[in-house]
């Protein structure tokens, strides 16, 4: 599950995008479900500084995170939407489509 509050990062405001872990399990009709957070996708470790930009905290400040895959227990694959032909996820322009493979602490 994904929460979102329409902010990017060229909007006023401070972008939230966050990934949940939901339980249904055992959840009865119309009960009350458990979230875990995840992953807040506007602070990503980045230690390596992979994308050059001189920050070891990776950001994906964009209106929509298009796809979320689990590939195993502890890894997430996450895609934003690049919302041709502007998004200002980044710039006044059109997004760049991102593809980030995430290893969870937990």
């Amino acid at each position: 599950m994904g929460r979102r509050n329409g902010g990017t990062a060229t909007t006023p405001g401070k972008p939230f995008k966050k990934l949940y872990l939901v339980d249904l399990s055992g959840v009865a009709n119309g009960g009350m479900v458990t979230k875990t957070e995840l992953v807040d996708l506007m602070n990503i470790a980045d230690p390596h500084d992979l994308n050059s930009d001189g920050s070891v905290v990776y950001t994906m400040p964009y209106v929509t995170i298009e796809n979320v895959l689990v590939l195993n227990d502890h890894t997430l694959l996450v895609v934003n939407d690049n919302n041709f032909p502007y998004g200002g996820g980044r710039e006044l322009a059109s997004d760049n489509t991102e593809f980030i493979r995430i290893t969870l602490s937990r």
